[in-house]
C-alpha cells in the first residue's frame, strides 16, 4: 500500500499489505490530537476494509495466517476507535459493513444505528443509505 506524504495509506492499491497498516495504526494511536487520531484512524480503518474485501470465502475462517480475515476483524476494530474519538465518517463505513454482512436482525438494528448516527451528522451518503434501507425493510415487510 503506497503512503501519501503525510504517512497515509493511498486507499484501493490493492496489494494488501496488512502488517503494514497496523503498524500504521500502532503509531496513529500515539497521536496525542484526538482530531487527527481519529482521521488517521479512520483511512487506516478504511485501507483495512479494502484488504479484507478480498475475504477468502470462508465466513468461518478466522485463521491466523488469512490475512483477509486478519483485515476485516482488524477494520471493525479501527474504525470502531475511529467512531469513538467522533469520526462520523467511520460510523457510516463501520455501519455499512453491519448491514451489508448482517447475520441477524440485532446486527442490522446496529448497522442502521451507526448509519442513523452519521447521518445525523450531516453525511448525505449515510442519508441515502438510510433511505434505502429503510425502503427495503419496509418493502420487505408489506
Amino acid at each position: 500500500m503506497a503512503p501519501t506524504e503525510d504517512g497515509i495509506p493511498l486507499l484501493g492499491t490493492g496489494d494488501g499489505d496488512v502488517a503494514l497498516i497496523l503498524r500504521r495504526v500502532a503509531e496513529a494511536r500515539e497521536l496525542t490530537d484526538p482530531d487527527e487520531r481519529a482521521v488517521r484512524l479512520y483511512f487506516l480503518g478504511r485501507g483495512l476494509l479494502d484488504c479484507g474485501e478480498d475475504v477468502c470465502g470462508d465466513l468461518e475462517c478466522h485463521e491466523d495466517g488469512c490475512d483477509a480475515c486478519h483485515a476485516s476483524v482488524a477494520a471493525i476494530e479501527v474504525l470502531g476507535e475511529a467512531m469513538r474519538l467522533g469520526s462520523s465518517h467511520a460510523a457510516y463505513d463501520l455501519g455499512g459493513v453491519f448491514i451489508r454482512d448482517a447475520g441477524s436482525p440485532e446486527e442490522l438494528a446496529a448497522g442502521i444505528a451507526l448509519v442513523q448516527r452519521a447521518a445525523e451528522a450531516g453525511l448525505d451518503d449515510a442519508k441515502c443509505l438510510l433511505a434505502k434501507v429503510t425502503r427495503v425493510n419496509v418493502r420487505g415487510y408489506e
